[in-house]
This record gives C-alpha cells, sequence and structure tokens, in this order.
C-alpha cells in the first residue's frame, strides 16, 4: 500500500486526500436523508404557516460543496489514470465538480418542489364558509369557535363577529382575521346565498 501511495503523484495524492473523505460523507448524506435527517428545510419556519422556505437554486450548499469535491476530485484522478495532462485534469475535475453542484442543486430543488406542506394555513379560510360551535358573543366582546372546512379538511377556529351575538349553528362567512389567528365572521344570511 505504501509503495502504491509513493508511485503516486502529488497532484493524484491531494486528489486522493480530497476524494475519499468527500465520498465518505455525500454517503454518510445519504443515508441520513433516506431516515429522514437531512433535509435541505430551512429553521425557523413558523409551523402554522409553513410553505417551502424557499424557492430559489441553492447551488452553494454543504451537499452541493461536498458533491463539488466528490465528483471533481474523482474526475481529476479518471483524466490522470488514462494519461491525460495535469493541466487537462484540473479542468476537467473544475468543470465537472460545478457541473455536479448545479445538478445536485436542481435535484434537491425539484424534490423540495414536490414535496407538500401538510399544515393549512388559516389564511385559506377568509372567504369560506362556516357554523358556529360555541356561540361568539356580540362585538368582539369574547370569542367563540366555528366549524369551517378549509384546504379540505374540516377545522374549528377561534372566532369573533363584529356585530350581535351568533348562537350555536349559525351560518357564517369568515371576513377577516386578527392577529393570533382568530378569525372575524359575520352572519350569513340565506338571501346572499342565493344570490352568489
Amino acid at each position: 500500500m505504501t509503495e502504491w501511495w509513493a508511485s503516486l503523484s502529488i497532484l493524484q495524492q491531494g486528489l486522493y486526500c480530497v476524494a475519499l473523505p468527500a465520498t465518505l460523507i455525500l454517503l454518510l448524506q445519504t443515508i441520513l436523508l433516506i431516515f429522514g435527517w437531512g433535509d435541505d428545510a430551512d429553521v425557523g419556519v413558523d409551523a402554522s404557516d409553513a410553505e417551502l422556505p424557499d424557492d430559489g437554486l441553492r447551488i452553494f450548499s454543504v451537499r452541493g460543496l461536498v458533491g463539488f469535491l466528490t465528483v471533481g476530485a474523482w474526475a481529476g484522478l479518471a483524466c490522470l489514470g488514462n494519461g491525460l495532462s495535469p493541466f487537462i485534469a484540473i479542468a476537467a475535475a473544475l468543470l465537472l465538480g460545478f457541473l455536479a453542484m448545479y445538478l445536485l442543486a436542481k435535484m434537491v430543488h425539484a424534490v423540495l418542489k414536490l414535496q407538500e406542506s401538510g399544515n393549512v394555513k388559516m389564511t385559506n379560510a377568509i372567504g369560506g364558509m362556516g357554523k358556529v360551535y360555541l356561540s361568539i358573543p356580540e362585538d368582539q366582546k369574547g370569542t367563540g369557535k366555528i366549524s369551517i372546512l378549509v384546504q379540505d379538511q374540516l377545522r374549528e377556529y377561534d372566532a369573533v363577529t363584529l356585530g350581535k351575538a351568533l348562537p350555536t349553528g349559525t351560518v357564517v362567512r369568515v371576513i377577516g382575521m386578527e392577529t393570533g389567528g382568530v378569525l372575524i365572521v359575520d352572519r350569513d344570511e340565506p338571501e346572499r346565498l342565493l344570490g352568489e
């Protein structure tokens, strides 16, 4: 083994020193990703309003850098092993490394676009109709609850009204939302329903 190592050029030794650890790190990242520990999601996204954190293409990420080093180093070693000059080997390593980094970013971006957030956005309730579940006091003097279908899921939300009190079973329309996620509702008159 030491004779083989000594027979390599300094450039080949350097490329092996980059390729082997980078390949191990890439393998570890892949295994962690398979088991769900290594997504590219940003930290600190509010769970109640979660969407994809960034719709942009992130080329310069840890995963991209590891891909660049892995593919670039192995490409350089392949070129040197086939008798190409060190200049061509370095150029090929850089070119293929950047290509790998770009393709990896495109793949991660495509996977993240396919990912669907399971969270319901409360703002999607605005304009929708629901039913009072727990009576709502008049003029925002307290909160009640409504049942409403949002994003194909029946949910219960705290609600207030700007007008008269709304008893249980009243059909209401969501007209807005207060800070803190409390919905503002108004009685939905049958005439209005027929006119729509």
